[in-house]
């Protein structure tokens, strides 16, 4: 496995199809929710105002990066 949450998805897809089907959405969103739920996500906002001499507005990136790893959680049996 690659370390990271949504990795898990097509195996618990094919042990459960029937739960982690849910709702008609693409298979990309199932298992970005899936990191979101059980993964490891880290957020890193940077905020330059040089980049914005001329503008009182603060110029400001945000970037999600998923992270290896995943919640005991996920393993769980429910």
């Amino acid at each position: 496995m690659g370390g990271y949450a949504d990795d898990l998805f097509n195996i618990f897809y094919r042990m459960e199809p029937h739960t982690m089907a849910g709702e008609a959405l693409p298979t990309a969103v199932r298992e970005a929710r899936l990191q979101q739920q059980y993964g490891v996500l880290e957020t890193i906002e940077k905020v330059r105002e040089t980049d914005n001499a001329c503008s009182r507005a603060t110029k400001k990136t945000i970037q999600v990066l998923k992270k290896p790893g995943a919640s005991p959680l996920l393993s769980a049996s429910s």
